[in-house]
């Protein structure tokens, strides 16, 4: 059950979320809503129906990763099926919508795939293998796409550009702090497996499972589904950004081609800040700071950047609601 301490949190963050999000419809509210009522009802349902494609895509890589660590452990659970790994993903897609960040419909993954196969901290693994796959494939775009747009020369680009490169390097930095973290924990855990206090024994003992079921991706007979796992993501975050310039055009937004492949990697990134629920309030604000004063000067507004944001937000919540009935499911 979740403390007092974490529901005031989740409520705090809700409250900052939707402050944020009133101050920007305080501000342009009325072109807002005009700028979605000229927006096709079918735009929306071709954007969810695309959504769910894209996350059959991580659904299969998950279910390759998955599957590939109960090989190489010789378990006697049967294989994950694609339609469970989906069902598993949708209902993780149903969870982020309520939290800060997808660090939640990760674990309701975990948990889900972990009951099926009755290795918790096996699917748990997996689940990080798949993370780490499409953060390192969102920073490579960003990054390759940042540098292009650098070799062509920028101008009143140059303020936004440098924004989205602070983030990426962050995020590349969190990535190599967390790495260091993780082979201190994992030092830590065989340790402290032996401690007479029975909670540190207890959490080092399911440290070591966590790092000895991922330790199973580096032997040879799996590293293979790595590099399989990175095209993967590479493919759904193309994919992604194509489905936002998709909405862009839908929206009438102003901005070059180019600047969405390091403008959208620099905004998922933004929206894992937790503050807000499921990225609501901080994408929309982000996007704002970014790039409001570029796509005035390309002859737009920021209603419409704003609107922009909001479809895709929009996008994931109808996506997700359907999670809800896979959550319930045994």
């Amino acid at each position: 059950m979740p403390t007092n301490t974490s529901r005031s949190a989740w409520f705090i963050r809700l409250g900052l979320g939707i402050l944020i999000l009133s101050i920007l419809l305080w501000w342009q509210g009325k072109s807002i809503l005009g700028t979605f009522s000229a927006v096709p009802w079918w735009t929306i349902l071709a954007a969810v129906v695309s959504y769910w494609i894209l996350q059959l895509i991580c659904a299969w890589k998950w279910q390759l990763l998955i599957n590939a660590a109960l090989r190489e452990e010789n378990s006697p659970s049967p294989p994950l099926t694609l339609v469970a790994c989906a069902r598993y993903y949708l209902a993780g897609m149903f969870w982020n919508l309520w939290m800060p960040s997808s660090i939640g419909g990760d674990a309701v993954r975990a948990y889900l795939a972990g009951k099926k196969c009755g290795r918790l901290s096996l699917a748990a693994s997996a689940v990080l293998a798949d993370r780490l796959s499409g953060l390192v494939a969102l920073l490579v775009i960003g990054t390759i796409s940042v540098v292009i747009e650098r070799l062509n020369g920028v101008s009143q680009e140059g303020s936004a550009l440098l924004q989205s490169q602070h983030l990426l390097w962050i995020a590349a930095f969190l990535l190599c702090v967390g790495t260091g973290i993780w082979f201190g924990m994992r030092m830590w855990s065989t340790r402290l497996v032996a401690s007479e206090k029975k909670l540190l024994s207890t959490l080092a003992r399911k440290m070591e499972s966590l790092h000895r079921n991922i330790s199973l991706y580096r032997q040879p007979g799996v590293r293979y589904i790595l590099l399989i796992s990175f095209v993967l993501s590479l493919l759904f975050q193309i994919g992604v950004i194509a489905l936002n310039i998709g909405l862009a055009f839908a929206v009438q937004l102003p901005l070059n081609l180019l600047v969405y492949w390091w403008l959208i990697p620099a905004l998922a990134l933004a929206s894992l800040i937790p503050v807000g629920i499921g990225g609501l309030g901080v994408r929309e604000a982000a996007a704002v700071a970014m790039v409001g004063t570029l796509t005035v000067a390309a002859g737009g507004n920021t209603s419409n950047l704003i609107a922009w944001s909001l479809l895709w937000q929009a996008t994931l919540w109808l996506a997700g609601l359907p999670g809800a009935w896979s959550t319930r499911i045994k």
